[in-house]
């Protein structure tokens, strides 16, 4: 899935919103979640108009992209509901 992930990073939301998905790898420090990865905060909902400024000033100035957010997935069995632990630990 990571992989599918990193080919394919445009995510289709609800509402003809999409998502890009940037630097999605695997998390090294926990062993909950499957796959982490940056998205533009104006791609967020409720994207503060202060972060979208400093997004428009990040791409025109070159300089790195601090406005990111970080994303989580937490990727069930294929054929089944995932439990509730496992998201319970994904989420602290």
């Amino acid at each position: 899935m990571l992989e599918i992930l990193r080919k394919s990073p445009v995510l289709r939301l609800s509402g003809n919103r999409t998502i890009t998905l940037n630097n999605v790898r695997q998390p090294t420090r926990t062993q909950n979640l499957s796959a982490e990865a940056m998205v533009k905060a104006s791609d967020l909902e409720g994207a503060t108009l202060g972060e979208v400024v400093d997004e428009a000033l990040e791409a025109n100035l070159n300089q790195l992209p601090l406005s990111q957010k970080p994303v989580a997935f937490l990727f069930g069995p294929e054929n089944g509901a995932i439990a509730e632990q496992p998201v319970y630990r994904a989420a602290e």
